[in-house]
């Protein structure tokens, strides 16, 4: 009997030992979630939103290594509330939709910067342009929710966003926030 009881606790050890080392998934509710920029144009901030967008986020803050975020964006789904603007989005001299409808975020490391804030390093892939960003982000769980805030500053030229004509930064600024609000729900 003692031997049997030392083979169930070895083996129960082993269990937590193993799930220590694992990440939560989440499944990102986008009803809820929102993914947008802030640009500007002549020195006055406009700002748009991506309605369609995709991901698996993979988090928790006591495993850190083995949290990743993996997010796709629809491009095509950018919205600035101007018809002028979002049709000048479409042209290769900007997004080039035709050729490349989406962008991606793939994370390589997360780490812990205060209690509640961390920060994703990763590829960022716009328009066949890849950079290494980071993403400073805060994470607010209540049981099976979560949301994960985050914002970052980009130039858009260097991912060839506004060639061309549209190259001068001086008409619309080169930095571009980008912002993330993510409502999530731990997958079953």
């Amino acid at each position: 009997m003692t031997r049997y009881r030392i083979i169930v606790a070895a083996s129960l050890l082993t269990l937590f030992w193993a799930s220590a080392g694992m990440s939560t998934d989440w499944t990102i509710n986008l009803e809820k979630s929102r993914l947008g920029f802030v640009a500007t144009f002549e020195g006055v901030e406009f700002d748009g939103v991506f309605k369609k967008f995709a991901g698996t986020v993979r988090f928790e803050p006591e495993s850190l290594p083995a949290s990743a975020f993996d997010i796709a964006v629809d491009v095509t789904s950018a919205d600035t509330g101007s018809s002028d603007l979002n049709e000048g989005m479409a042209l290769p001299d900007w997004f080039h939709f035709s050729r490349y409808p989406s962008a991606t975020f793939v994370s390589s490391s997360i780490e812990k910067t205060t209690d509640t804030e961390y920060l994703a390093v990763g590829t960022l892939d716009v328009k066949g342009v890849r950079r290494s960003v980071r993403l400073p982000f805060r994470w607010q769980r209540s049981g099976d929710d979560a949301r994960i805030i985050g914002d970052t500053a980009l130039k858009r030229t260097q991912f060839n966003l506004g060639e061309g004509d549209w190259a001068d930064v001086n008409v619309i600024g080169d930095s571009v926030r980008v912002w993330a609000d993510l409502y999530l729900k731990r997958a079953p």
